[in-house]
């Protein structure tokens, strides 16, 4: 899915308990959401399970360019990228974050959980996330750094979130 510049929002239900159950699947085969047209903070993804992506290079759940949608009480579970298998932000992109999982994402090279890489010709505007309450259990990089979370040349907020059994 991508949005194509639009400021949208992707709402699904919630159980009971306020979990998400509106599934995205990449069926182990391609990106699930994909945003690279400057999408702002008035394109939403809230209440998804963003599961099974796949990409050979960034972003196997989502995959941000220059976008910087608002994320809030998503699941990314079992999602495989080259970089970012959960979730890979670059560019001038400015995500925010909020009481989202990773679980059980896998990246062959930078940020199993999520990856945000800023080359350092873009200067002082690169990526930054803003990361609440999110968790991240059993994220793995296979070949290079950050299990759940791999930052390069980029700003991080981190407040309230747990890491456990993260490996790279």
């Amino acid at each position: 899915l991508d949005p194509g510049g639009r400021a949208m929002t992707i709402r699904g239900p919630t159980d009971a308990d306020g979990n998400p159950t509106a599934i995205l699947d990449g069926q182990d085969s391609t990106q699930v959401l994909v945003c690279q047209n400057g999408e702002t903070s008035a394109t939403v993804f809230e209440n998804l399970v963003i599961q099974n992506g796949y990409s050979e290079g960034w972003g196997g759940g989502i995959s941000l360019y220059d976008a910087s949608p608002l994320v809030l009480n998503c699941r990314f579970q079992d999602n495989l990228a080259g970089i970012g298998g959960g979730l890979n932000a670059e560019g001038a992109s400015f995500p925010i974050l909020e009481n989202c999982e990773f679980l059980r994402n896998t990246a062959f090279f930078r940020g199993g959980g999520v990856e945000t890489f800023i080359y350092e010709t873009q200067g002082p505007l690169g990526a930054s996330l803003q990361v609440v309450d999110c968790v991240f259990v059993d994220n793995t990089c296979l070949d290079g750094g950050g299990g759940g979370i791999y930052a390069e040349n980029a700003n991080i907020f981190l407040d309230g979130c747990t890491f456990r059994g993260n490996t790279a």
